[in-house]
């Protein structure tokens, strides 16, 4: 397995300097190499085929090239005069700025570009053992201790090889990173207080270049941070939480007299106009609320209150309506828009709405899950933490509503992430890989249908809630660095 190693003040690389080295044929067939080496050292480790690098380098420490052309080709740096043979050239260049390197041999031509990395950007180690079936890697690390909060400031996209290639700064933390029809990007902040309490919480909706395009919030309670839906229409779905007082919890164990909390879901016109609610006190019972000890532990301005649903994502289920994941239930739901009630369930309490489960080793079929999402032919796919349960899957149904069955598919575990306490992502791609994030862990995986693992991603001191893979064709890595240059012009 190749381990990619980052660390320049930010990616942590296994050596001070690196080396590029490109074939380039000779008159007689025989192939000679450009060698390039730098200091500070370049991630990855170079071959002919990799075009985007980065570098501790910044304005205090300038970029420092040794090249070595041979007869026959040429290296140009940030389009100064074509050269052949050994030279050296220092860029000047400021954090988050790139340099651009042009080997030409023959008529052919290669671009190269090292961008100098924050020292505050997330660490991580990346270990791939295949091709990977994303082309990118959207995410927003965040550091679960105060000592590492510094490297919890940024929104990124990763290559397929675990290089980041673009990447925005906030001075509040970015969480939950959304990718928009169009390519903008939206986010939340973590705040560090608990998921969606903050009055100020919003979704920011940003292009490439880092500009804001627009700021959405939800109606009479502060915005979630756990998903927002784009809709075909223009408009988004957000989530929010709603406060009841006097609620009797007794054959609970709990106050005849609680306050609560619902789970709300806004479509939202991006001028701000709410047109479409729904709220789950109106449809699930308080007798589904299953994770009790979780519940207990969220305040809502200042109000302590029981967290009893517990919304953390929503998806369109292709047939007019709504597929939920709600933690503290332990269930997936799909939702009629319409008359607002609940078509089927999956998971949890045993309701009349209940599917049958078929063929699932696990039993119970949820804990604590997230991340349900609707695939193409239908079935179902959802991050099941498992939670003082079991190790974690990604796990896949078949949903057969006249039969009132969910049919067990598939389940993806990684051995390196027996536990999952919080968050979490699980997404199948077109090719049947699966890339998902061991919620509340430090690792990442793509895992083929087989249970082959394709890469690792290993935080060193940051976790991500989701990593969304952009799948290829999104973008072009000319539209990131040239978004990059025009947030950090030269």
């Amino acid at each position: 397995m190749r381990s990619l190693i980052a660390r320049m003040g930010g990616l942590a690389v296994a050596c001070a300097a690196a080396a590029v080295s490109v074939a380039v044929p000779t008159s007689q067939g025989a192939a000679q190499v450009v060698r390039v080496s730098a200091d500070p050292g370049l991630s990855p480790s170079f071959n002919a085929s990799t075009s985007d690098y980065v570098s501790g380098c910044g304005k205090d420490r300038p970029l420092k090239l040794s090249l070595n052309a041979p007869s026959g080709s040429t290296v140009s740096v940030d389009g100064a005069k074509a050269r052949s043979g050994s030279f050296s050239v220092t860029v000047d260049l400021h954090v988050n700025q790139a340099a651009r390197l042009v080997v030409t041999s023959g008529g052919r031509r290669s671009d190269y570009h090292v961008r100098c990395l924050p020292s505050s950007f997330p660490r991580w180690r990346f270990e791939r053992s295949g091709e990977p079936q994303a082309e990118w890697l959207l995410m927003a690390p965040v550091a679960p201790t105060s000592a590492t909060a510094a490297r919890s400031h940024f929104v990124t996209i990763v290559d397929r090889r675990g290089v980041p290639i673009w990447w925005v700064r906030e001075k509040v933390s970015p969480f939950n990173s959304v990718l928009l029809p169009g390519g903008d990007i939206a986010w939340t902040r973590f705040y560090g207080d608990p998921f969606g309490m903050r009055s100020t919480a919003a979704w920011e909706v940003h292009r490439l270049d880092g500009s804001l395009v627009r700021t959405l919030q939800t109606n009479g309670s502060p915005a979630d941070t756990h998903d927002m839906e784009p809709l075909s229409d223009g408009d988004y779905l957000l989530t929010t939480y709603r406060l009841r007082h006097n609620v009797d919890l007794s054959k609970y164990g709990h106050s005849a007299h609680a306050a609560v909390l619902d789970g709300e879901i806004q479509e939202i016109t991006p001028s701000g106009q709410e047109v479409w609610s729904w709220n789950s006190k109106d449809h699930i019972g308080l007798d589904e609320t299953q994770a009790w000890s979780h519940a207990k532990r969220t305040t809502l301005g200042g109000t302590r209150a029981w967290d009893v649903f517990h919304l953390n994502s929503v998806a369109e289920d292709g047939h007019g309506g709504l597929v939920i994941s709600a933690r503290h239930v332990n269930a997936v739901y799909d939702i009629d828009r319409l008359s607002g009630n609940v078509k089927w369930k999956l998971g949890g309490t045993r309701t009349r709405q209940s599917l049958k489960v078929v063929g699932d080793p696990r039993k119970p079929t949820f804990g604590l899950q997230h991340d349900a999402r609707v695939l193409p032919d239908g079935t179902i796919t959802v991050f099941d933490n498992r939670t003082q349960v079991s190790k974690p899957r990604a796990v896949r149904f078949a949903i057969n509503p006249s039969k009132r069955t969910a049919t067990f598919l598939q389940e993806i575990t990684d051995p390196e992430a027996p536990t999952s306490g919080s968050m979490g992502s699980a997404r199948r791609l077109a090719g049947a890989d699966w890339v998902i994030s061991w919620g509340g862990t430090k690792l990442v995986s793509e895992i083929s249908a087989s249970g082959r693992v394709v890469w690792r991603l290993k935080f060193a001191d940051s976790i991500s809630y989701r990593v969304t893979p952009i799948p290829f064709g999104t973008f072009q890595a000319t539209t990131l660095r040239r978004a990059m240059d025009r947030m950090h012009p030269r």
